[in-house]
Parts: structure tokens; C-alpha cells; sequence
């Protein structure tokens, strides 16, 4: 092999490493996983709620866990 083609292939290794690195971090600043909100089935829906109640806490809702893990990312960061 020519030193081109080892040397792109480290670069995009290393890219690919960059973002996976990236991806991990944005996984561990989610507002759902570092406050792990509990999860339970509301009538059709799912909710993930941090708090004592949907009233005093923070509240996601979705079709699936991860659904409702998302819409909690979002309403942890808006405003009252």
C-alpha cells in the first residue's frame, strides 16, 4: 500500500474516533441521564418524571421510554 491510502485511513479512524467521543459525552450530559427520571406507562403514553409529581416536577412524555426521555431533555431546559 501507498502511504496515502494509510494515512487517509488514520485520519478517518481517527474522525470516527473523535466522534464517537463526542457522542459519549452527549450522552452523559443529557439532562435524562444524568437525573435518571423514572419511568412509567400513563395510560397510552410513557412518561419520564423527575420529581414528587407532574405539578412540582419535570415531566417528558412519548410512545416509547426513549420517546419520553427526549421530550424531558427538552422541558428540562425551557423556561417556566
Amino acid at each position: 500500500m501507498n502511504n496515502f491510502n494509510d494515512e487517509g485511513s488514520g485520519i478517518i479512524y481517527m474522525n470516527e474516533i473523535r466522534q464517537h467521543a463526542a457522542d459519549e459525552h452527549f450522552e452523559k450530559m443529557r439532562p435524562s441521564t444524568r437525573y435518571s427520571p423514572k419511568l412509567y406507562i400513563d395510560g397510552d403514553k410513557w412518561c419520564a418524571l423527575y420529581g414528587e409529581d407532574l405539578q412540582n416536577g419535570v415531566s417528558g412524555f412519548g410512545n416509547s421510554p426513549e420517546f419520553a426521555l427526549r421530550d424531558f431533555d427538552e422541558k428540562w431546559k425551557k423556561k417556566i
